[in-house]
């Protein structure tokens, strides 16, 4: 998502956020989501969400929440 939104390679440049909810443990099944949060000239806020699968239940449990900032960098550097 950030590399198309930039048109080139991104880097992280912080984690402005992390919020947990629920432990993630060894060999738990995991589903990340990440949607755009906020957009500047060389630089985006990223949302990430973390689910974690129950195992008996089978459904997703949300259990992680982050904003990423990453920012654009120029490749003919």
């Amino acid at each position: 998502m950030a590399i198309h939104h930039g048109s080139g390679p991104c880097v992280t440049l912080s984690f402005d956020r992390v919020d947990l909810i629920l432990p993630i443990m060894h060999a738990d099944l995991i589903r990340l989501e990440g949607r755009m949060a906020a957009v500047g000239n060389s630089s985006m806020m990223v949302e990430v969400e973390v689910y974690r699968q129950d195992m008996q239940t089978r459904a997703f449990i949300p259990v992680q929440q982050s904003f990423v900032t990453m920012v654009a960098i120029d490749g003919n550097r």
